[in-house]
């Protein structure tokens, strides 16, 4: 499920099992079997599984590198920088 007014970029990867809330941006990165809720912002290399991000959460990253899995539970307006 993909909610209202959200932007997903073209370096991007919806896996399945994947819901986004409404106005998520997705700038970067995989997602695969999480749930992104209401305006989320995620412009990461990494690779997010099996995870629960909280309405207005931000992920960032700042290194490159390979891709490997995180597993993420946050809640409401959380940062995470890797």
């Amino acid at each position: 499920m993909i909610g209202e007014r959200c932007e997903i970029g073209p370096d991007t990867y919806i896996g399945p099992y994947t819901s986004l809330g409404n106005k998520v941006t997705v700038k970067r990165g995989e997602i695969e079997n999480s749930i992104l809720m209401d305006g989320c912002i995620i412009d990461t290399e990494e690779k997010i599984v099996n995870s629960l991000i909280g309405p207005y959460s931000l992920v960032t990253s700042n290194s490159e590198g390979r891709p490997r899995g995180k597993r993420l539970i946050l809640g409401e307006r959380s940062r995470v920088e890797f």
